[in-house]
C-alpha cells in the first residue's frame, strides 16, 4: 500500500515540461516588383480591353504585395497579410498564366539572393514565409494558463505550417533555392509536425492522461527527434540548419525518451512489474544525464546562431534546462522508491537495458492541409476580395455554360414532375368531387348545404331578364290572334270572282253561241288558285298562332320567374330545398328511443367530416407549397455562380464532372422536399377517398341522405320546368318574329292579289257591255259581219287580257321564309316555311305554310299532336 500511494503522489506533481522552447522557421526576404505594368499588357493582349479600367485592381495588386513584403508589427499581421497575397496571387495566375516578373528573394538559412520570372517561384516563397510566420506565432504563445486557448492555437499552428511546407514540397519540385529544396522542406515540415505532437504531449501530462498513453506519446516525438537530429548531421544536404537547432534536437530526443521510459516504468509498476519499472527508472536516469550533458551546451550554441535568435525563444537555454532539472527530478525519485521497495520487498531480478521491452509510439499530428487551412473562418476573414471579376478566361465561361445546362436541365425535370403532380392532383379531385361531397354533409355542423341553381338555369334566367319585355310578347300574341285584313281582302277577291263566273255563264245560257265571253275559270284560273292558297296558308298560320298562345299561356308564370332574374331562381329553389328538407324531418312520434347511439354515430360522422376538410385543404395547398419551393429552386439557380469555384480548379484535370456533381448537390435537399410533397399528396388523396365511402355509408349522414335525396328531387323537377319554360320563351320570341313578318307579307300579296282581281273583272265588264251591245244588234237568222269582226276582236283583247295577267310580275322579298307561288307567278315571293306543293292543271305552285316553332311544328299534313292529318279531296276543276 505504501509502494501504490507513493507512486501515486509522484504522478501528481507537476508535469516535467512547463515551457517546451520550440523553433520558428526563418524568414525570408524579398525587393519591390511592379506587377502592373506586365498585367495590364495581358488585359489588352488577351482580353482585348482596356487597361485603365482596371486601374484600382492594378494599384492594389502593387499594394498588397508591398504590405505582405514589408515588415509587420507582429507575426499574426504578417501571416494575415501573406495569406491574402497569396490568395491574389492564385487570382492572377489563373487570369494571367503569362504573367512574368522578375521576384528575388533571399535564402532564409543562407541569405544568398535568387531571382526567378515565374509566379511559381513568387507562390512558393509566399507560402513558406506563411509557415514561418504562424510558426513564429505558435512558438510565441504562452502555454502555461490552463484558462486559455493557447495551447490549442499552438498545437493547431505547427500543424498548418506543416501543411504549408507539405505544398510546397509537392508542387514545387525544382526549388531555384536551397530552403526550398525537397528534401530541406520536408524535414522541416517533420519538425513542425514533431513539435505539434510535442503541444499534445504536454496537454496530456497537464491532464494526468493515462501513464500508458503518455509513455506512447513521449516515444514517438522522441524517436522524430532523434530522426531529425540524425538527419541534420549530413552538412551535403541540411548544411544551412543552424547548430543550435540540432543541440535542441538532441536534447530533445534524449529529454523526452527519459520521460517515455518514466511513465512507462510507472506503468509497469501500476501492472506489478517492479523488476521492469526499476529497469525502465535506471534508463530513464540515463538518458536525462546524456539530455543534461547537452543542455550545457546550449548557451554556446545560442552565441553560434545569433542570426537565427528570432526563430527560438530568448529563453531557450534556460527553459531547456528547467525543463531537463525538472524531469530529472521526477526519475530521481521514481528511482530511488523503486531500489529502496525492490532491495526490501520485491526482490525482483532487473533485465537489461538492451533487453527492456521496445516502447509503443503513437502519432496524434497529422498536417493541415493549404486547402484546409484557407477554409478556416479566421483565414476567410483576411481574404481580400477577388481580383480583376470582370476578366473570365474562356476555358471558364465554356464549364459555366455547361454547368448552367445541367442546372437548366435540373429545373425542367423539376417543374415536369410539378405540373404532372398537379395535373395528378387536379385530376383527382375532379374524380372524387370532394368540396361538393363534403358540402352534402353541411349540417352534421349546423349549416345549411349551399343549393345553388346549375350555371345553365342561371344563364336562363339572365337571358330572360335581359329579353324582351312580357308585355310585349302578350302584345304581340293578342294582334296575331285577332283577324288579319287580308283574309278579308283574299275572300273578297273569291267572292267577286264567284259573282262574275255566275254572271258570265247567265248571259252565256242567255244568249247561247253568240255569247263568245271566255269563262272566268279559263281567264283567271291560276289567279284563284293563288287566292286560294294564300287563303289557306293563313287559315294554317292563324291555328299555329293560337297553339302558340296557348302555350305561352302555359309556361307564363315560370317565364315570368324566370324573367326576374338569377337572384328570383336561387331564392325558388332554396325554398323548394327547406320545403322538401322539412317533409324529411322525423316528427316526435317518429324518434327512436335510442336517441343517444344516433348522436353519438353523428359525433362520429362529424369527426369524420372534419378530419375530411382539414385533409382536403391540405391538398389544395399542396401546389401552393410545390410552387413555393420550385420557385425557390429556380432563384438558386439563377444566383448560383460557379464561375469563380471553376476558376479556382482550372488546373486541377477532370474537375468538372466532380465539381458539377458538388456543386448540383445544393440543390439535393429542394428535391428531396418536392419529391416527398409528391407522394405524400397520394396518401392524402387516398385517404379523403377512403373517408368519403365512409361517410357515404356511415349510419351518422343516414338522415342527411334521405334529406338529400329529397332535396334533389325537387331541385331536378324544377330546373326542368323551367328549363322547359325558358325553351318555349325562345321558341315563341323567334316565332313572334317570324309571324310578323308573315302577316306584313301575306297582306302586302293579299293586296296586290285584289289589285288584279280589281282589273281583271274591270276588263271582263267592259268586254261584256262590248258584247251585249253586239248581240243585241244583231238578229238570231243572221249574222252580220260586223258582229263576227267584233266577236273576233273581243276574242282577241280577251287573250291580251290574258297575256297581260299572265306577264304581272309579282315582286317581293326574297327571305328564307318565302318562295313564289305559282310558275305562273314566279316573281310572287311567298315565305318559305309555308310552303305546300300541289299539282293544279299540272303545275307545281307553292303552297304558303303558317309559321311553326321547332317544338310545336304541325305540318299541313300532321296534326299538332304528331297524328297524321287527313287532308281533302281535291276539288275538281271549275269549267
Amino acid at each position: 500500500m505504501e509502494r501504490e500511494h507513493h507512486v501515486e503522489n509522484i504522478s501528481r506533481i507537476d508535469h516535467p515540461i512547463m515551457q517546451t522552447p520550440y523553433i520558428a522557421l526563418p524568414v525570408k526576404v524579398t525587393r519591390e516588383v511592379a506587377l502592373a505594368p506586365g498585367i495590364s499588357k495581358l488585359i489588352r493582349s488577351v482580353y482585348e480591353q482596356r487597361a485603365d479600367a482596371f486601374r484600382e485592381d492594378l494599384d492594389r495588386v502593387d499594394q498588397t504585395r508591398k504590405d505582405a513584403t514589408n515588415k509587420s508589427s507582429s507575426d499574426a499581421t504578417a501571416r494575415d497579410l501573406l495569406l491574402n497575397w497569396f490568395h491574389m496571387l492564385e487570382m492572377l495566375e489563373l487570369r494571367f498564366p503569362e504573367l512574368r516578373a522578375s521576384f528575388s528573394w533571399q535564402d532564409a538559412f543562407t541569405g544568398t539572393e535568387v531571382t526567378q520570372q515565374a509566379l511559381a517561384y513568387e507562390k512558393a516563397s509566399v507560402i513558406y514565409n506563411c509557415a514561418a510566420r504562424i510558426s513564429a506565432v505558435g512558438m510565441q504563445l504562452d502555454r502555461r494558463d490552463p484558462q486559455t486557448d493557447h495551447v490549442k492555437r499552438c498545437y493547431t499552428a505547427f500543424r498548418q505550417a506543416a501543411g504549408l511546407l507539405d505544398y510546397i514540397h509537392s508542387n514545387f519540385l525544382h526549388a531555384p533555392s536551397n530552403d526550398l529544396s525537397s528534401k530541406l522542406v520536408q524535414s522541416l515540415k517533420t519538425l513542425m509536425l514533431v513539435q505539434a505532437a510535442e503541444v499534445f504531449l504536454e496537454k496530456s501530462i497537464a491532464d494526468h492522461k493515462g501513464q500508458a498513453l503518455v509513455s506512447k506519446l513521449a516515444s514517438h516525438v522522441a524517436g522524430s527527434y532523434a530522426s531529425l537530429a540524425e538527419e541534420w548531421q549530413d552538412s551535403s544536404e541540411f548544411g544551412a540548419i543552424p547548430a543550435m537547432w540540432r543541440a535542441i534536437a538532441q536534447y530533445k530526443a534524449k529529454c523526452l525518451a527519459a520521460v517515455a521510459q518514466l511513465y512507462a516504468g510507472r506503468a509497469e509498476d501500476s501492472q506489478k512489474n517492479h523488476g521492469l519499472a526499476l529497469a525502465r527508472y535506471r534508463y530513464a536516469d540515463k538518458l536525462i544525464k546524456e539530455a543534461n550533458r547537452i543542455v550545457t551546451n546550449l548557451q554556446w550554441f545560442n552565441y553560434q546562431s545569433m542570426m537565427f535568435t528570432s526563430t527560438m525563444p530568448a529563453d531557450t537555454s534556460a527553459a531547456a534546462t528547467a525543463q531537463v532539472k525538472s524531469v530529472n527530478g521526477e526519475i530521481a525519485a521514481a528511482l530511488r522508491v523503486a531500489e529502496r521497495d525492490n532491495d526490501l520487498v520485491y526482490h525482483a531480478l532487473l533485465p537489461e537495458e538492451d533487453a527492456l521491452p521496445a516502447l509503443e509510439a503513437i502519432n496524434v499530428s497529422n498536417p493541415i492541409t493549404i486547402r484546409e487551412s484557407f477554409a478556416m473562418p479566421e483565414v476567410q476573414r483576411v481574404l481580400g476580395p477577388d481580383i480583376f471579376p470582370a476578366l473570365v478566361p474562356l476555358s471558364v465561361h465554356e464549364s459555366a455554360s455547361v454547368y448552367s445546362e445541367e442546372q437548366a436541365k435540373l429545373v425542367r425535370t423539376e417543374t415536369e414532375r410539378v405540373e404532372e403532380a398537379n395535373e395528378d392532383l387536379q385530376a383527382a379531385l375532379a374524380s372524387i368531387n370532394a368540396d361538393s361531397v363534403l358540402s352534402q354533409y353541411a349540417s352534421l355542423n349546423g349549416q345549411s348545404e349551399p343549393r345553388n341553381p346549375s350555371s345553365t338555369l342561371l344563364d336562363h334566367a339572365s337571358i330572360v331578364a335581359s329579353g324582351r319585355p312580357l308585355g310585349w310578347i302578350q302584345k304581340e300574341l293578342t294582334a296575331i290572334t285577332q283577324q288579319s285584313p287580308a283574309e278579308s281582302l283574299l275572300r273578297d277577291c273569291l267572292m267577286q270572282l264567284d259573282d262574275e263566273n255566275r254572271t258570265c255563264e247567265r248571259l252565256r245560257v242567255q244568249h247561247e253561241h253568240r255569247w263568245t265571253q271566255e269563262p272566268i275559270g279559263v281567264v283567271a284560273g291560276t289567279l284563284r288558285r293563288n287566292l286560294i292558297k294564300h287563303q289557306e296558308a293563313l287559315h294554317d298560320a292563324q291555328s299555329q298562332d293560337q297553339k302558340v298562345a296557348s302555350l305561352w299561356n302555359t309556361v307564363y308564370d315560370d317565364v315570368a320567374l324566370l324573367h326576374q332574374g338569377p337572384e328570383a331562381v336561387t331564392a325558388l329553389l332554396h325554398k323548394a330545398a327547406r320545403s322538401a328538407s322539412s317533409k324529411q324531418t322525423p316528427s316526435l312520434v317518429d324518434l327512436d328511443e335510442d336517441s343517444s347511439s344516433e348522436s353519438q354515430a353523428e359525433e362520429q360522422a362529424r369527426r369524420l367530416l372534419q378530419d375530411t376538410k382539414v385533409l382536403v385543404y391540405q391538398i389544395q395547398e399542396l401546389p401552393k407549397q410545390r410552387n413555393d419551393q420550385l420557385q425557390e429552386l429556380k432563384a438558386r439557380v439563377r444566383g448560383d455562380d460557379i464561375s469563380r469555384a471553376l476558376l479556382l480548379n482550372r488546373r486541377v484535370e477532370n474537375v468538372e464532372p466532380k465539381l458539377f456533381a458538388a456543386e448540383l448537390a445544393k440543390y439535393t435537399p429542394l428535391q428531396s422536399q418536392l419529391m416527398e410533397g409528391i407522394e405524400k399528396q397520394t396518401v392524402m388523396i387516398d385517404q379523403v377517398r377512403a373517408n368519403l365511402e365512409k361517410l357515404a355509408s356511415h349510419p351518422g349522414t343516414s338522415k342527411i341522405r334521405k334529406q338529400r335525396e329529397a332535396i334533389a328531387q325537387a331541385t331536378v323537377e324544377i330546373e326542368q320546368r323551367l328549363t322547359r319554360a325558358f325553351h318555349a320563351y325562345t321558341e315563341v320570341s323567334a316565332v313572334l318574329e317570324s309571324t310578323k313578318s308573315f302577316h306584313q307579307e301575306i297582306q302586302r300579296q293579299a293586296e296586290q292579289l285584289h289589285f288584279k282581281t280589281t282589273r281583271l273583272l274591270s276588263e271582263r265588264r267592259a268586254e261584256r257591255e262590248r258584247l251585249l251591245s253586239t248581240v243585241r244588234l244583231d238578229s238570231p237568222s243572221t249574222q252580220h259581219p260586223y258582229s263576227v269582226s267584233h266577236s273576233r276582236q273581243a276574242n282577241e283583247n280577251t287573250g291580251s287580257i290574258m297575256d297581260d295577267l299572265n306577264a304581272l310580275q309579282l315582286h317581293g322579298d326574297n327571305s328564307s321564309r318565302h318562295n313564289r307561288l305559282d310558275t305562273n307567278m314566279s316573281n310572287f315571293p311567298m315565305p318559305a316555311q309555308y310552303e305546300r306543293s300541289q299539282s293544279y292543271a299540272g303545275n307545281e305552285a307553292p303552297w304558303p305554310q303558317p309559321p311553326s316553332s321547332t317544338m310545336y311544328q304541325a305540318t299541313p299534313s300532321r296534326s299538332i299532336d304528331g297524328n297524321p292529318k287527313p287532308r281533302a279531296p281535291p276539288r275538281p276543276p271549275r269549267t
